[in-house]
């Protein structure tokens, strides 16, 4: 009889993670096609429907409980969904192989480049000219320029993520070829700087500059980077070239931060109210108060410190999604890269007792 037990509990577990591994793949669908199809309301309320069926009831860990009490949040703030998605996807994927994500992430953003290009030479998808202060860009089937721009960091970033370790300084070398030609047609500077941090980190690396030593002020940085960004927004009067450069990300945060009561620290403060966040930090803020921030700086700092020699070959790609993070939702938004970005800190060499 207890045999019988462990062998259906195996079952279950095993279909758990093939459920994760499907969620995964919708996850990475919805995210990079979102840009051309727009509402994606459907594949949310389907993806979370297999998240469900993912998680093992039997068998909870107390990161299970994290998650789990944010979806209380969501009865005042629905922006709260995407940090719960992400956390209950890395939670069912624990364990899993980190080539399998990476792999799987390849092989969707190549299926949907072709598919945007096939869409795009047909004439299904159009170009339209978006001209601004800092130029004319072209929007390439995307609502706006730099949706389109942020194809170049998705492309750049899964090329180094999916190429072994001597083959990944040859591929560094595309990434100036692949980001000047986005940057020309999008004028997105966000994204272009994240490439050109991928590539610096990467050289600083490969080149044992930046050593063990630096774990802890690594460690740090979201926390500098916050610290930082609260500060501008608050003076940003005394910055107003630094506003301009943003496209006045600065002045929304000012706004944003003054609009703050008491409560919204704890839980957060909902986009609907008509305030753009275009931040990672900010968006986690709003998502789910100050205890979420605090929850990532922890995680992150205790992966950065504890797990440096693991990390160390992936330390381009968290570092470059954490400068994105200061001008886009790049990790506070449930897509395919954010969700490497967290199973990297959460998971990966992570021992489980």
């Amino acid at each position: 009889m207890e045999i019988t037990k462990q062998v259906k509990s195996l079952e279950s577990t095993s279909l758990n993670k093939l459920f994760a591994k499907f969620s995964f793949l919708v996850l990475c669908l919805r995210g990079y096609f979102s840009g051309i199809l727009g509402d994606t309301l459907i594949i949310t309320l389907f993806l979370n429907f297999i998240i469900a069926l993912s998680i093992n009831y039997r068998s909870v860990r107390k990161s299970f409980f994290i998650f789990a009490s944010l979806s209380i949040l969501t009865v005042y703030n629905r922006d709260v969904l995407a940090l719960i998605d992400i956390l209950a996807i890395i939670y069912c994927l624990r364990g899993c192989k980190i080539s399998f994500l990476f792999r799987i992430n390849a092989c969707v953003l190549f299926f949907y480049v072709l598919t945007w290009f096939i869409l795009l030479g047909l004439g299904f998808l159009r170009d339209q000219l978006m001209i601004m202060p800092k130029g004319i860009a072209h929007c390439m089937g995307y609502e706006n320029s730099n949706q389109f721009g942020m194809l170049s960091f998705y492309i750049v970033s899964s090329l180094f993520l999916i190429t072994s370790k001597k083959w990944r300084i040859a591929s560094l070398l595309l990434i100036p070829l692949v980001n000047e030609t986005f940057f020309n047609l999008s004028i997105a500077r966000t994204p272009w700087i994240g490439c050109y941090v991928l590539l610096l980190v990467s050289i600083l690396s490969y080149t044992n500059i930046i050593r063990r030593s630096f774990r802890f002020f690594i460690g740090l940085l979201p926390v500098f980077i916050f610290i930082a960004l609260v500060y501008l927004a608050i003076h940003i009067s005394q910055y107003p070239e630094l506003d301009l450069v943003f496209t006045t990300r600065f002045s929304n945060y000012a706004n944003l931060l003054s609009n703050f009561s008491v409560i919204n620290w704890i839980i957060g403060f909902p986009q609907r109210n008509g305030i753009i966040i275009d931040s990672s930090y900010f968006m986690i803020l709003c998502s789910g108060g100050a205890a979420c921030v605090v929850y990532f700086w922890w995680k992150y700092f205790d992966a950065i410190v504890n797990r440096w020699e693991a990390l160390y070959q992936y330390l381009p790609f968290i570092i470059s999604m954490l400068a994105i993070g200061i001008g886009e939702n790049i990790f506070s938004s449930a897509n395919a890269l954010s969700l490497i970005f967290w199973f990297l800190i959460f998971n990966y060499k992570q021992s489980y007792k």
